[in-house]
C-alpha cells in the first residue's frame, strides 16, 4: 500500500537521507518529486548550520499543485526556512544568479500589479516586499559559502 502524500512529506522532512514512495509522489535523499524525476518539488540542505529548503516556482498539473501544497504545508509546520526559486537542484553560481533574477522579476510583477490595482494595492506591495526580503536572505545565505 502506498503512503499518503502527507506521510511521504513527513518522512522526507524527518528522514531526508532515506527514500519513500507514495502514489505519484516520492522522495530520494533530500529531494521530493511529483510524478517523476522530471518534476522536483523541493530540496532541503544545510547552509551555515541551518536547514533550508528550495521550493520550486514551477507548475505542471492540478495533482502536482496538490503535491506542492502538501510539501509547502510540511515545510511551514517543520519551521524550515524556504526559498521559492525556479532551480532547486543546482547550486552553481549561474543557478544562484538565475534564481535571484527570478526573484527580481516576481518583485517587478507585484509592484506593477500594485500600480494597476484599485482594491489590492497594499496586498501586491506587501507581496513585493516579502519577495524582496526573501531574495536578500537567499543571496546572503548562498554568498556566505
Amino acid at each position: 500500500m502506498a503512503l499518503s502524500h502527507q506521510e511521504v512529506v513527513s518522512q522526507w522532512i524527518n528522514h531526508p537521507s532515506r527514500e519513500a514512495k507514495g502514489f505519484a509522489m516520492f522522495y530520494e535523499q533530500s529531494i521530493i518529486y511529483s510524478w517523476g524525476k522530471h518534476f522536483p518539488i523541493a530540496r532541503t540542505m544545510i547552509k551555515n548550520g541551518r536547514r533550508i529548503a528550495l521550493f520550486t516556482t514551477g507548475t505542471y498539473s492540478s495533482s502536482t499543485a496538490k503535491h506542492k501544497s502538501c510539501v509547502r504545508y510540511g515545510l511551514v509546520r517543520a519551521d524550515i526556512k524556504t526559498f521559492t526559486v525556479p532551480l532547486v537542484l543546482h547550486e552553481s553560481e549561474k543557478a544562484q544568479a538565475f534564481n535571484v533574477e527570478s526573484y527580481k522579476e516576481r518583485i517587478k510583477e507585484q509592484v506593477e500589479k500594485s500600480l494597476r490595482a484599485r482594491k489590492y494595492k497594499a496586498f501586491h506591495m506587501e507581496a513585493a516586499q516579502r519577495l524582496q526580503a526573501e531574495m536578500m536572505e537567499y543571496a546572503r545565505i548562498f554568498s556566505e559559502e
